[in-house]
């Protein structure tokens, strides 16, 4: 196993790296971890729009390495969320109830009503979109820390 931390631009197109190193990535990733993300609970929604780039990149990043080795490689994409994508789940009408939050994904009344964790959510909704319907091909997952 060989673990590799490459400094790249994620909001850039192929991360900011040369074609060369970026083939070479996409024709030798296995695992993939995003773990890059402003924290802030008082920046608005808006302020994380570079984020929503970031992860674009990354699901293009994740989509040319199965496609440079079709039928060969099942990717492990590994996105770091937050438990503020859940911590409103179970609130109703100012009640909460003593719920067991699932590992699946979430309905927007579940997020907790900041910039942050409405990102996170979106984010996620943006895997569901796209990796998560090609499940032989990708192992997609977000982590909900908290």
């Amino acid at each position: 196993m060989r673990i590799v931390n490459d400094r790249t631009v994620s909001s850039e197109p192929r991360l900011g790296l040369p074609m060369t190193k970026y083939e070479d990535l996409v024709g030798s990733v296995t695992h993939f971890i995003h773990n890059a993300w402003h924290m802030s609970v008082k920046r608005p929604l808006a302020g994380f729009e570079s984020q929503f780039q970031v992860v674009r990149n990354l699901i293009d990043f994740a989509s040319d390495a199965v496609s440079y080795r079709p039928g060969t490689l099942q990717l492990t994409f590994q996105v770091i969320s937050s438990i503020g994508v859940v911590g409103n789940y179970g609130v109703e009408s100012g009640q909460m109830k003593k719920k067991i939050v699932p590992e699946d994904k979430v309905d927007i009344d579940s997020v907790l009503p900041i910039g942050y964790g409405e990102a996170k959510w979106g984010c996620e909704r943006m895997l569901d979109e796209t990796l998560h319907r090609y499940p032989d091909q990708l192992r997609t997952m977000a982590v909900r820390l908290g």
